[in-house]
């Protein structure tokens, strides 16, 4: 049976910021959220909602690039924070899985948790993932 929810990271300011990430470690037993479940969410799928891929809207750009990498790195063991050595050191390995890099994949196990990287996160700016995966 498949699980989906939709992940929305925004800048609600009149201001814009830099290049921005926001961090998802995905629900697992035993996580502190409440999370039950009889076995690793599996078979994760990520679309992004918007802003809507460029190629979505003829003759228009997205109005801010954004790319999603993932996680295998046990669940319980990934900072909240994105600022962590561990998201630079190599502890936590962040693969790029959209724009897919045409590589091959560097993921060994199951994602475990989805980083979305941003160049800039312009003022009154809403970025929205759709995210769906197996429970069994």
């Amino acid at each position: 049976e498949d699980i989906s929810w939709t992940t929305v990271f925004y800048n609600t300011t009149d201001q814009p910021h830099g290049a921005s990430s926001f961090l998802e470690v995905l629900p697992y037993h035993g996580d502190g959220r409440g999370t039950v479940l009889a076995k690793p969410l599996s078979d994760v799928r990520v679309r992004l909602v918007a802003p809507e891929p460029a190629a979505a809207r003829a003759g228009e750009t997205a109005p801010t690039a954004v790319r999603v990498f993932a996680t295998d790195t046990p669940p319980a063991t990934i900072p909240n924070d994105v600022s962590s050595p561990a998201h630079v050191d190599g502890t936590v390995r962040w693969c790029q899985i959209y724009p897919a890099t045409g590589t091959d994949p560097c993921l060994t196990g199951e994602i475990t948790a989805l980083r979305y990287d941003l160049d800039a996160l312009p003022a009154d700016f809403i970025g929205q993932a759709r995210v769906t995966a197996a429970t069994s």
